[in-house]
């Protein structure tokens, strides 16, 4: 079912209509009274969004169509919201540390149990926000876009974007006892709040864009080809008409000829410059979203508090595990905010993608990642990053440097020697796994089967 379809079938729903699917593509819907009043049609229906076989029974229904205007226009002013629960589930999952162990990667870490913590359930939840985005060069193509987010975790979950196909969605909830599960990337913010759901909006809109940028690709190619031949056609025109100025005023018998075409050849010149600017304006691409309406989607989940460390540092996350697509959630990059199942510790207490993680310290070796830059400077002698744990910095004129370099800080009449260091093989690989110690046995890795993805 595409987007258009979910929208028009949905807000119907939500109206009081009945809908139910037929055959080839074509649902029939049963308007309630004052739809049909509103929109002026018989209350029986039969929709398509999909090429069919012509009959003056269906209407085809797609972007543009008045109708699905209307629709759009009426659930925007209308704030449309929906709050749905998935209860369908299983919350019996235990051993989430060594499931955990197993789905994630700590390639300068080590992920081990939390003192004292065991798995509990907590109500997670998800808001869909749908977009009617408009693509405005030279023509205007429109297109709906949803977008599920994570509320706890605070980024776009992809598999979800079709939640109902996955799970029923019911109007009731089931587990009526549990606690709301805390957000993690907001702290001291309740979930579904006016500031949660603002921050939600704000990063729906790049995720939003991002799933439009094979069509704004698109787009811009052909807006691209069409303003170059429009452009060339301009050139030519105003190209002959100054050629013809030029003829003209050389042939001027007296300075008052001569100097009313060189007046015209002047308004010609400006005239293309305006031209050319119009037509620039004209394919230059606009990309507008709207929100039309929300969903909020409740879900339980099972979660556990573990660590991360390594020899200098340790960090507390919390590990989910997700009934509904049977798999540990990944963790999220704190940093950029993007999920992923493979991160580094940062030595000061983020977890980071490595394109997020900044040059090593040359001496100590401890990686930082972008939110920590003032933890890092530069040795004055070989400019090579040197953190502030093993910064050198001398007693006599205040500059820091490496370890190797210690003493050549003022050595050149007062200034720092300049040395061109280059990188090692070492500096340039990322962080090493740091090895558990040998007092503590790996836990054991947990059965293949215990990974498969089961029907909950």
């Amino acid at each position: 079912m595409t987007e258009l379809a979910d929208f028009v079938l949905n807000y119907c729903r939500h109206a009081g209509a009945l809908v139910e699917p037929s055959a080839d593509g074509v649902y029939d819907v049963l308007l309630p009274d004052d739809l049909t009043a509103q929109w002026r049609v018989s209350a029986l229906q039969r929709f398509a969004f999909e090429d069919v076989s012509p009959s003056a029974e269906v209407t085809r229904l797609g972007y543009g169509y008045p109708l699905v205007e209307q629709m759009a226009e009426s659930a925007r002013s209308e704030l449309l919201c929906g709050r749905l629960y998935v209860n369908q589930v299983r919350l019996d999952k235990h051993g989430l540390a060594d499931l955990a162990r197993a789905a994630l990667t700590f390639p300068n870490a080590r992920l081990v149990e939390a003192p004292r913590q065991t798995e509990s359930r907590a109500m997670s939840h998800y808001v869909r926000f749908n977009f009617k985005a408009a693509l405005i060069t030279d023509e205007k193509r429109e297109q709906l876009v949803s977008v599920m987010m994570d509320a706890q975790a605070g980024h776009a979950v992809k598999e979800l974007a079709r939640i109902e196909e996955l799970a029923p969605l019911e109007a009731e909830p089931a587990f009526k006892n549990l606690s709301p599960a805390p957000m993690r990337w907001r702290k001291e913010v309740e979930p579904l709040s006016r500031a949660a759901l603002d921050g939600l909006l704000e990063r729906a809109t790049h995720a939003a864009l991002d799933e439009l940028a094979p069509a704004i690709e698109s787009l811009q190619h052909h807006a691209a080809r069409y303003l170059d031949l429009d452009r060339a056609r301009l050139e030519e025109y105003y190209d002959q008409i100054e050629r013809d100025l030029q003829r003209r005023a050389e042939r001027a018998a007296d300075e008052d000829k001569r100097a009313a075409v060189e007046s015209k050849l002047a308004a010609a010149r400006a005239e293309r410059q305006s031209k050319l600017a119009d037509v620039e304006a004209k394919y230059k691409l606009r990309v507008e979203l709207a929100l039309v309406n929300l969903l909020v989607v409740e879900q339980p989940k099972v979660v556990r508090v573990v660590q991360i460390e390594n020899r200098t540092t340790t960090v507390t996350r919390t590990v989910v595990w997700d009934p509904l697509l049977h798999r540990i959630e990944p963790l999220v990059c704190d940093a950029c905010g993007q999920p992923s199942t493979r991160l580094f510790l940062c030595s000061g207490g983020h977890l980071a993608h490595e394109e997020c993680l900044l040059p090593q310290c040359v001496d100590c070796k401890r990686a930082f990642c972008k939110l920590c830059e003032n933890q890092l400077s530069a040795c004055v002698v070989c400019d090579r990053p040197v953190c502030v744990h093993s910064l050198n910095r001398c007693s006599d004129c205040g500059r820091g440097t490496c370890r190797e370099h210690v003493g050549l800080c003022h050595a050149a009449e007062g200034q720092p020697v300049k040395i061109v260091a280059q990188a090692t093989e070492e500096e340039i690989a990322p962080p090493e796994p740091t090895p558990p110690p040998s007092t503590v046995q790996e836990p054991e890795k947990p059965h293949v089967s215990s990974l498969k993805r089961k029907k909950a």
